[in-house]
């Protein structure tokens, strides 16, 4: 018998593993059909000291530093509990294969998949295409740096594996269609831009393709860190054989570039920059560049968002006082779910 994180906390202990640790459990995931576990207190021990007991002793050797309360997987009603420490959640009916990894003896973890459906039974649209965003990108937010300077990055983030892709969130969700949280999660599958190398390309990827209804630009879809081979005159122009554009639109050969302070100052950087820029309008493709203090500013974003729409042959939208409302509140909520500062 095993305890089993759930909810929030499997999304949280999912986040703040490193590559290696990501890899290793991911490949530790039980193949067979299976429900929660019954965890190892009695049932009816709702309140019962005991259980209470249990769970705490159990939790100091959980590591991670998971917030409290931490959330836990129960096979059934009777094995319910709440303390300042723990929320369990009732689940009786089976879950599909590989939906549960072991991380030790005494744990178990939802799969990121399956934590993804679970969190989107409360979470807000915004917040879920924050957290998909991460899930399937190739970076890991640093927790203790959140609440930082857009211009620096938002907040500090390190390389990490993705830990799953858009592909095998539908792949799950199609097997749980039944599940609390399944509408929420597939509208924001829509949305969500897979394969983002920072927190900033993610917020940025959001407000351009979003849709209006929300406050977003709905832009086409962008992909993210597209690779460019260099060939023909364009190989010449440059040292390197291949370039990756941060958000491209492939039909309208349209670069988007994140300029941060952190990685595109300095002279070798901006001969690089340009460089770069030489290239790619050798192999006829567009490049503009984003900073930061921009994706801060709605009024420099609402004219970025406008030449990219010219570009991409879309014709512009009027930004009603409605609209304006609804943009006002998505910004907000998207830098705040993404730890980050605006200015505006």
């Amino acid at each position: 018998m095993a305890f089993c994180i759930c909810h929030i906390s499997a999304l949280e202990f999912w986040r703040s593993l490193d590559s290696s640790n990501r890899t290793r459990l991911l490949a530790c995931v039980a193949s067979r059909k299976m429900s929660a576990l019954a965890p190892p207190f009695e049932k009816g021990a709702r309140t019962g000291k005991v259980a209470i007991g249990v769970l705490e002793e159990a939790l100091q050797d959980l590591s991670g530093g998971l917030s409290r309360p931490v959330h836990i997987l129960v096979p059934s009603e009777s094995y319910r509990l709440r303390s300042e420490s723990v929320i369990a959640h009732a689940h009786s009916n089976s879950y599909p294969k590989k939906s549960f990894c072991k991380i030790s003896e005494e744990w178990l973890v939802v799969v990121p998949e399956l934590a993804f459906v679970q969190h989107a039974c409360k979470a807000s649209i915004v917040e879920l295409l924050v957290v998909g965003a991460e899930i399937t990108g190739s970076y890991a937010v640093e927790r203790d740096s959140l609440d930082g300077d857009i211009e620096g990055c938002g907040c500090g983030f390190v390389h990490s594996e993705p830990l799953t892709s858009l592909k095998k969130i539908q792949s799950y969700v199609d097997r749980v269609s039944g599940e609390h949280g399944v509408k929420n999660a597939r509208r924001a599958l829509r949305y969500i831009p897979e394969n983002c190398a920072s927190p900033m390309e993610a917020v940025l990827a959001i407000l351009l393709h979003a849709p209006r209804s929300l406050g977003g630009y709905g832009l086409p879809k962008p992909c993210m860190n597209y690779r460019i081979d260099m060939s023909g005159s364009a190989k010449w122009l440059s040292a390197k054989t291949y370039y990756v554009c941060d958000l491209y639109w492939p039909q309208a050969k349209l670069c988007v570039e994140y300029d941060s302070n952190m990685f595109h100052t300095g002279p070798d950087r901006i001969a690089a920059d340009s460089a770069r820029r030489t290239a790619l309008a050798q192999k006829g493709i567009t490049v503009v560049s984003v900073t930061g203090n921009q994706i801060a500013n709605s009024v420099e974003m609402d004219r970025t968002a406008l030449l990219l729409a010219k570009r991409l042959g879309i014709r512009p939208r009027v930004f009603s006082y409605d609209y304006r409302l609804k943009q006002r509140e998505f910004r907000k909520e998207l830098f705040a779910s993404a730890g980050i500062a605006s200015r505006r």
